[in-house]
């Protein structure tokens, strides 16, 4: 542990990550591993893969980005659940936390200007402030990342239970967790 930590934070830190790798689990993308191991001015980290195999083409580049966002949005989502019991409610954000909304709210209007620009629509490209269009979005992929953290729960807690006892997990053994605890879920539901 951290002794710059409160004795909440490893906690927190790894419900943040654990959102944020089971998302990336959930829509395919790769990881090399999930760290609650604090260093290089962060608290924790998911580690992605290289661009290589990522999906191509217009409709599949926005997919992506929105399974980026959902993802950056799980971590500090999860977070809040496991800290205040709601997943509406950031608490104790640190600026590792705010970050992700940050990088969220910033893929949402390049998302917005991206489109402005395909359709030579004459809109106007927000340059600095965030449109209406890239709030919108963001609302939208906040309650989506609301829900698969509501819905993929148990696995998040597992890997956070994990994450504090091993300090990092690979995606293989995040897939292995997310296994078994959805077979946990699927015992207790037939039992």
């Amino acid at each position: 542990m951290n002794p710059e930590l409160s004795p909440n934070e490893p906690r927190a830190v790894a419900y943040h990550e654990a959102g944020h790798a089971v998302a990336m689990f959930e829509f395919g993308v790769h990881f090399q591993k999930v760290s609650i191991i604090a260093g290089q001015n962060r608290l924790g980290f998911v580690e992605c893969c290289s661009a290589e195999g990522r999906l191509t083409g217009e409709a599949s580049r926005l997919v992506h980005s929105l399974h980026e966002i959902v993802a950056d949005l799980a971590g500090p989502i999860a977070h809040a659940r496991a800290i205040s019991g709601t997943p509406f409610r950031i608490v104790g954000a640190r600026g590792d936390f705010t970050d992700d909304r940050t990088k969220a709210t910033i893929r949402c209007q390049m998302i917005v200007n991206d489109f402005l620009l395909a359709r030579s629509s004459g809109g106007v490209i927000s340059s600095s402030g965030t449109s209406p269009e890239a709030k919108q979005i963001e609302c939208v992929l906040h309650l989506a990342a609301v829900a698969l953290v509501e819905r993929r729960w148990p696995e998040i807690q597992a890997i956070a239970n994990e994450l504090l006892e091993c300090g990092e997990l690979t995606e293989s053994q995040v897939a292995d967790l997310c296994a078994s605890s959805k077979s946990k879920q699927k015992g207790k539901e037939q039992g």
